[in-house]
């Protein structure tokens, strides 16, 4: 998990419109089966309600939990971070590197 700042070039206003972006990266081990069938990718997003939870996320492969993230270990962490309650979208990168992790 971690944040980025991000400035609007020439902004004359930043403190109103420059923002932190934050994201969480995850790296999944492939095996040869992920290359010859389909497969299920599933996220689980629970916003934060105030003073009930702090949300989660949960990323399954196949109906298989493979990373979780409690919002409340976020909110600890005291760097004001939070589970997201924005409109958000989830990139899948798919690339495939012979010089990177393993071949199928």
């Amino acid at each position: 998990f971690y944040g980025a700042y991000t400035p609007f070039l020439s902004d004359p206003a930043p403190a109103t419109q420059d923002y932190w972006s934050d994201a969480i990266s995850y790296n999944k081990q492939l095996e040869k089966k992920h290359f010859i069938e389909k497969h299920k990718y599933r996220l689980e997003w629970e916003l934060p309600k105030e003073n009930i939870t702090d949300g989660y996320l949960h990323w399954f492969l196949d109906d298989e939990l493979v990373l979780k993230i409690n919002g409340t270990g976020i909110v600890d962490a005291g760097l004001g971070s939070e589970i997201s309650t924005e409109p958000s979208y989830l990139i899948l990168n798919t690339a495939i590197s012979s010089q990177w992790g393993t071949w199928p």
